[in-house]
């Protein structure tokens, strides 16, 4: 069990889940229903939706959906929400992991296993602690909203093929292996765009849009999450492809 919970949580602080699969969704009152200086999620985002049109506030007892994100250190809980729409078409922003496995899943399974003297919290920090890549530059371009060039988002100081350290995209070792390397890059690209060409297909049958760009909103739908992920790997492509052109002949 063990095990299997730290698995899950090495998951969620690697960004390799579903992000249906971390929505809240918040019911909204009204905006006078509510008391003065009130810090509510869905009244946050309602107010957020006025401000780009006055048509688009979510209607009395529906419900807003909204997810946590990574941000600056000391920011307020409330500026850490977003729509499950933002997250999606914004690969600087993430799922607040810390926050989801300290106060969400953490004291879930406390209630369940403290009465077998199974300290949960514990198998939270003997999890390996990751140093993802450029988290510090990715929190810098969504609060500050500068703008960057591909090629600044792909700045890794991991080899994209072994994950040792560097700051070329591939180690020394791997540029010395330019078969292999280019080998693992291309089966990487190909494998992003069948998947790509696969969810695809299956939205166009479903929704009826027949178009390389994706028309359906539905985040009721796990194949629109999958299909905006595929879309990320899609845009790594160009970064690995220039990588795979810097190999030698």
């Amino acid at each position: 069990m063990k095990s299997y919970v730290q698995h899950q949580l090495s998951k969620l602080i690697e960004n390799r889940v579903s992000l249906q699969d971390f929505t809240f969704a918040k019911e909204y009152r009204g905006m006078n229903t509510y008391r003065k200086g009130s810090v509510v999620p869905s009244l946050y985002l309602a107010r957020k939706f006025l401000k780009k049109d006055r048509r688009s506030e979510p209607r009395p007892g529906e419900r807003v959906p909204y997810v946590i994100v990574h941000g600056i250190p000391g920011l307020p809980l409330i500026q850490l929400v977003r729509t499950p729409y933002e997250v999606l078409s914004d690969r600087n922003l993430r799922l607040n992991s810390t926050y989801y496995i300290t106060k969400q899943i953490c004291p879930s399974l406390e209630r369940i296993f403290y009465l077998v003297g199974v300290n949960v919290y514990q198998w939270y920090t003997d999890l390996p602690k990751v140093s993802r890549v450029f988290d510090q530059e990715l929190i810098q371009e969504t609060f500050h909203q500068k703008k960057g060039t591909i090629s600044h988002y792909f700045q890794s100081t991991i080899c994209q093929i072994c994950e040792e350290k560097t700051f070329q995209g591939l180690c020394l070792s791997c540029m010395h292996l330019p078969q292999h390397t280019s080998l693992v890059l291309t089966g990487r690209i190909q494998n992003a765009q069948r998947k790509f060409q696969h969810l695809n297909l299956l939205c166009a049958h479903c929704s009826g849009y027949h178009s390389t760009k994706n028309e359906c909103m539905s985040l009721d739908c796990p194949t629109f999450y999958k299909l905006y992920k595929v879309e990320q790997k899609i845009k790594v492509n160009e970064h690995l492809i220039s990588l795979i052109d810097l190999l030698p002949s």
